[in-house]
C-alpha cells in the first residue's frame, strides 16, 4: 500500500505546471471531466410512413447509412409531413445501429433514419468540439456493441463516456484549428478527384485523336477499328508483335532455402501505374534464372491473375529484382516503342474503354495467359506521338502524386493535433487563435 501511495505521489509530482491529475490522466487545471450523458440531449431518428423516390423543392433527403457511405440519397421525405426527425448542418449525427455503429457526422441536412441519433450539447459545450472528440471514440463504441443480429452502441458506455471539457472559448479554438485542417484535407481530396477526372478525359481524347489540341480535333481523320476510333494514320497491331512476353518464376517451398536469395515482385507489388515496394519478397534464383528473370528499366509488368491486366512499368528501383510467374513481363522488340505509352494504354483500355474483358481464361481462378495477352489489339502511332501522349499523362500523374502526399501529410497532422489538443498537450489559447468568430 505504501508503494502504491508513493507511486501516486510521484506521478502527481511529475505533472506539468498548471496541470492536474484526473480520471483521464493529466489535464490542464481549468479543464473539467464530465460524463457524456450529463452534457448532451439525444433524439433517435425515425422512419417516416411515406418515403419518396424523387427529389423536389418540397422534400429533404432521408439520411441512411448508405447515404453516408456514398453521399447520394436514394429516398426523400416530404416537408409537408412532420413524422420525421430533422437535422441541420450544425447538428451532430451519430450512428447507433449497424456495422458502422459509433461513427459520427456533422454538416448534413435531412431526415434522420431510425438507426441514428441526433446529439445536441447542453450549455457550455461547443458542437464542433464535441463532434471532433466523438470522432476519436469510434473504435471504443464500435468494438463494444450489444446485440447479435444488429449491433447497437452500448448505452451505458455512451452515457458514461468521460469527456475532457476545456472552457468554452478554448473548445471553440480547438474546434477551429481542427476544422481548418479538415477543410484543407477535404479541399485536397476535391483536387485529387478533379485531377483523376481530368486524366480520364485526357486519355479519351489522346487515344482517340492523338496529341492534338482540343480545338483541332475536327482536322483529325479517324477510322473505326476493333479498339474503337483512332487517327487514320495509326496502325493497330497485336501486343505480341511489338513486345516479347515472358512470365516469371513459379513460387515453391524448395525455392526458399536461402541459398541464393534475390528480391522478386508479386502481383501485390503491381498497382495501376506504379510499383509498390513497401514489402518485397525473396526466393532463390540461379545465375541463369537471374539473367532470364531480371527486370530492366522500361519493362512493362502485367498481372496475370487477381486484378487481371493491372499494369505498371519497372524503372530500375532495385539494382537486381526478378518476378514471379503470375506476372507477365513485356519487353519492347524495337526502338520504336515507348513503354510509358503502352502502360497508359493498358489503363485506358481496361479501366475506361472496357476492352479485353472476357479475354481471360475461364478457370476456377480466372487468369490472363501469355497467348491471350499477345493477341490484344493495341494502337501503334509514331514514336513521337507515343512520347507526346506519355508526357501529358505523366504530368497529370505527378500532380496526383503531389496531392496524395499532401493529403497524407494533412491526415497525419490532423490526427496529431486531434490527440494533443484533446489532452491539453497543445494549448491553442497560447497561439494566434485568441479570438474565434462564430461561423
Amino acid at each position: 500500500m505504501a508503494k502504491e501511495i508513493k507511486h501516486i505521489n510521484d506521478t502527481v509530482s511529475d505533472l506539468p505546471e498548471s496541470f492536474k491529475m484526473t480520471e483521464l490522466g493529466p489535464l490542464p487545471e481549468e479543464w473539467k471531466v464530465v460524463r457524456l450523458g450529463k452534457v448532451v440531449k439525444t433524439t433517435k431518428g425515425k422512419r417516416p410512413k411515406d418515403l419518396l423516390s424523387k427529389f423536389s423543392s418540397k422534400t429533404i433527403p432521408y439520411l441512411t447509412a448508405d447515404f453516408f457511405r456514398t453521399g447520394v440519397a436514394s429516398k426523400y421525405v416530404s416537408l409537408e409531413k412532420k413524422d420525421y426527425v430533422e437535422v441541420g448542418k450544425d447538428d451532430i449525427i451519430f450512428i447507433w445501429d449497424g456495422s458502422n455503429a459509433g461513427d459520427v457526422f456533422l454538416g448534413v441536412e435531412g431526415a434522420l433514419a431510425s438507426t441514428m441519433i441526433k446529439i445536441e450539447p447542453l450549455i457550455n459545450v461547443d458542437k464542433r468540439f464535441l463532434f471532433f472528440f466523438l470522432k476519436t471514440k469510434f473504435e471504443l463504441f464500435n468494438s463494444t456493441t450489444t446485440g447479435t443480429t444488429i449491433p447497437h452502441v452500448n448505452k451505458s458506455i455512451f452515457e458514461n463516456l468521460l469527456v475532457p471539457l476545456p472552457p468554452l472559448s478554448e473548445q471553440k479554438a480547438i474546434a477551429y484549428v481542427l476544422q481548418t485542417v479538415q477543410r484543407a484535407k477535404e479541399a485536397t481530396e476535391k483536387v485529387i478527384q478533379a485531377t483523376q477526372e481530368l486524366k480520364k478525359s485526357l486519355m479519351r481524347h489522346l487515344f482517340t485523336y492523338g496529341p492534338v489540341p482540343v480545338d483541332e480535333v475536327d482536322k483529325v481523320q479517324l477510322k473505326e477499328t476493333e479498339i474503337g476510333l483512332v487517327p487514320e494514320h495509326w496502325e493497330v497491331v497485336r501486343l505480341g508483335d511489338i513486345f516479347e512476353i515472358q512470365q516469371g518464376k513459379a513460387l515453391s517451398p524448395k525455392h526458399r532455402m536461402g541459398k541464393s536469395p534475390f528480391p522478386f515482385l508479386r502481383t501485390a507489388n503491381i498497382l495501376w501505374g506504379q510499383i509498390d515496394l513497401s514489402v518485397v519478397d525473396e526466393m532463390d534464383f540461379t545465375d541463369e534464372e537471374v539473367q532470364r528473370f531480371k527486370l530492366l528499366p522500361g519493362d512493362l509488368l502485367v498481372c496475370e491473375g487477381g486484378d487481371i491486366g493491372r499494369t505498371a512499368i519497372w524503372r530500375g528501383e532495385l539494382s537486381v529484382c526478378c518476378y514471379q510467374n503470375h506476372i507477365h513481363r513485356l519487353r519492347s522488340k524495337n526502338q520504336e516503342i515507348e513503354a510509358e505509352f503502352y502502360m497508359y494504354w493498358m489503363q485506358a483500355a481496361i479501366l475506361l474503354f472496357s476492352l479485353y474483358l472476357g479475354q481471360e481464361n475461364k478457370t476456377t481462378i480466372p487468369n490472363l495467359s501469355k497467348s491471350r495477352l499477345a493477341t490484344f489489339a493495341v494502337p501503334f502511332p509514331s514514336l513521337l506521338e507515343q512520347r507526346a501522349i506519355a508526357r501529358v499523362l505523366q504530368a497529370v500523374d505527378k500532380k496526383l502524386q503531389v496531392e496524395k502526399i499532401r493529403k497524407q501529410a494533412l491526415e497525419i497532422l490532423f490526427q496529431s493535433l486531434l490527440h494533443n489538443l484533446m489532452t491539453g498537450k497543445l494549448r491553442v489559447k497560447d497561439t494566434i487563435f485568441h479570438e474565434i468568430k462564430e461561423e
